[in-house]
């Protein structure tokens, strides 16, 4: 049963990594900042566009880098019809529905054991492509595990699969790797730094690049 779970998880995230490469002509840059964390470890923090924005950035970085980075999730969403099965496959971490923590300490001494979590601040899909209010949580947790934080921008992921439609629309869309913010700062300091280069990416201005880079 367990062999046919994995086999099932790469096809499906092999879908998706095919999906934003072809479908979305998908693109990566700053590639160079991922990789000035990649010894150490990370968390990663980045806006919440899209439907897929969780199984696009863990696609990318095991095909790309070999990394199995893990999520901070809502409970709700491991008993979702649909996104349980994704939620669970990622070894995803319970939050609280209502607060900003950990379910239990198990899951938290799970989370102590990794070098790679994904945190989305806003804690929830934007309703319009901009950013929304945030938490500090990740901040929290890179001071206690004395990891950098790793601003990530999704840009072009709300139009391509926005809240509130069931079918994702192919369009350009670009990961951002944008430069790490370590923990010297206040936990809030640091996410409001992460949260604020994120937004400037998001600018319409800013465009779209017209082509891969990294490696």
């Amino acid at each position: 049963m367990r062999s046919f779970g994995i086999i099932l998880q790469r096809a499906v995230f092999s879908f998706f990594y095919l999906y934003f490469r072809w479908a979305c002509r998908g693109v990566a840059v700053g590639e160079e900042n991922l990789k000035k964390c990649l010894p150490e470890g990370f968390i990663l923090v980045a806006n919440h566009a899209s439907y897929y924005d969780a199984m696009v950035l863990w696609s990318y970085l095991y095909w790309k880098r070999k990394i199995k980075i893990i999520f901070l999730v809502k409970a709700w969403l491991f008993y979702h019809p649909f996104f349980s099965v994704f939620v669970r496959a990622m070894d995803s971490i319970r939050v609280s529905n209502t607060k900003d923590r950990v379910e239990c300490g198990r899951e938290y001494r799970f989370m102590k054991g990794r070098k790679y979590i994904c945190i989305f601040p806003e804690g929830g899909r934007s309703r319009d492509g901009n950013l929304q209010g945030y938490k500090n949580g990740a901040g929290k947790i890179a001071r206690i595990m004395n990891l950098p934080i790793l601003p990530v921008a999704l840009v072009g992921f709300f139009k391509a699969w926005p809240r509130g439609t069931m079918w994702p629309n192919p369009t350009k869309c670009e990961i951002r790797f944008l430069a790490p913010i370590y923990p010297a700062a206040s936990a809030e300091r640091m996410v409001s730094a992460a949260m604020s280069s994120i937004g400037k990416q998001l600018r319409p201005e800013q465009g779209l690049s017209t082509g891969q880079t990294g490696d």
